[in-house]
């Protein structure tokens, strides 16, 4: 009773912030409409926990309950181990044996590391632990942070892209906070929630023309929170940010050039790194489908879709592309089994496939210049996407996956829409 009092004296708390904290006060949306827009999300995070806990009941393959686990058990080493806990959280490794011994009852710790031992799986599990020590137990306490967590990027990535509309910015906040996969995807103790504040924060650090330190500084706060929630998203946005900075302030048609160099000279050089440590990036991209396919097996997976299998060399994976934005993409598919969330992510890209259509026969001439952005995004998309659609045979996961790529898609053809050249058209036929 004590957790869910206060689960519920938190959420009145975060309500108040909204309506009395700066960073939530914009010319171009009342904060009243953030305020609704956060009681939303909240709801979203309701209907999350009913799937997670009522529908799929393995509790030890929900994401939103194996990190939230694993948080328990770092938390209570502080009854024992108080200057070790600290330690823990502060990312040192001299902790004593007891502390250790603690550690290693964890499940998700040290499981798949990401490059050279790192593992993005420890800041969650940090996060679950540091509030447990707020939440006295009640799950859904931490379910309400993390989506206060999100909702802040959400905020960031508003801010963003508001300046860019001259018009409609109330269609834009919706279109933003409730696009179905982000929606749903950010309203969880997840890595999502922290990637979507580490993507929002760093575009709207780089949002002003003028660099000054504290921007810098917050930027690379931010990259470095995205490198530590999601290590991945971080790598593929590295050849488009080396690109975004070479072109920053420069008009002189070059920009597809400069971003082809910078995308062969990083490959290269990863090659080249791969050679001398004796490495081979196919191999490891092999690996990672080969996994995901056994994992997927063993789990029984409802929702598998073919890739071809990748071996080891750059004409599998050059033929396997094709599939790769297909599935990530374009799926699911009336043609797919569907349940209502497979539903959902159908009417997601139909209704963004419609706005890109109406885009096209409706653009807007008075746009804000957004050509960097989008040609930045589109960059790091066609990496993320290609990885995604080749190593990812389950639709679930795709869905999941590729929900960066729709929130910030979604915002990008929207600038391009002229709704009331639209609107014309419409009338006019």
């Amino acid at each position: 009773m004590l957790g869910w009092t206060l689960c519920i004296l938190y959420i009145i708390g975060l309500f108040f912030i909204i309506g009395r904290c700066q960073f939530f006060r914009s010319e171009y949306l009342d904060v009243r409409v953030f305020q609704l827009l956060f009681g939303i999300k909240l709801l979203a995070a309701g209907i999350f926990f009913w799937i997670y806990t009522f529908h799929y009941t393995d509790r030890n393959e929900s994401d939103i309950y194996k990190y939230y686990d694993d948080g328990i058990v770092v938390s209570g080493i502080a009854a024992s181990y108080p200057l070790d806990y600290a330690k823990i959280i502060l990312g040192c490794s001299n902790i004593s044996p007891g502390a250790k011994e603690l550690l290693s009852t964890t499940k998700y710790w040290d499981r798949s590391p990401s490059i050279a031992g790192f593992n993005d799986n420890r800041l969650i599990i940090k996060i679950n632990a540091l509030l447990s020590h707020l939440s006295q137990g009640q799950f859904f306490t931490h379910m309400v942070f993390g989506s206060f967590i999100s909702f802040i990027g959400l905020v960031f990535l508003f801010k963003f892209f508001a300046p860019m509309r001259a018009d409609h910015h109330l269609l834009l906040a919706l279109l933003i906070f409730l696009l179905p996969s982000v929606l749903f995807w950010t309203s969880a103790i997840l890595k999502e929630c922290l990637s979507t504040l580490a993507i929002g924060g760093f575009l709207y650090s780089l949002s002003s023309k003028k660099t000054t330190f504290i921007k810098v500084l917050c930027a690379l706060f931010f990259f470095a929170l995205l490198i530590n929630a999601k290590l991945y998203l971080a790598i593929v946005m590295l050849p488009a940010l080396i690109s975004f900075g070479w072109n920053r302030g420069k008009n002189d048609g070059k920009v597809f050039w400069r971003y082809l160099v910078v995308n062969l000279l990083l490959l290269a050089l990863a090659l080249q790194l791969s050679t001398i440590l004796g490495i081979s990036l196919q191999s490891i991209i092999a690996q990672k489908q080969e996994e995901f396919k056994c994992l997927a097996e063993w789990m029984n997976a409802g929702s598998l879709v073919y890739i071809p299998s990748i071996e080891g060399n750059w004409i599998s994976i050059i033929r396997a592309t094709p599939y790769a934005f297909y599935n990530a993409l374009l799926r699911p598919t009336l043609l797919d089994e569907l349940n209502r969330l497979s539903f959902l992510a159908m009417i997601e890209i139909l209704a963004l496939s419609a706005m890109a259509v109406a885009a096209i026969i409706a653009p807007n001439r008075n746009r804000a210049d957004l050509n960097p952005v989008s040609i930045a995004f589109i960059n790091a998309s066609f990496i993320l996407v290609c990885l995604i659609g080749i190593t990812t045979p389950v639709l679930g996961a795709i869905v999941r996956y590729r929900m960066p790529i729709f929130m910030i898609l979604a915002p990008i053809i929207f600038n391009y829409l002229d709704l009331n050249m639209l609107k014309f058209k419409i009338k006019t036929l």
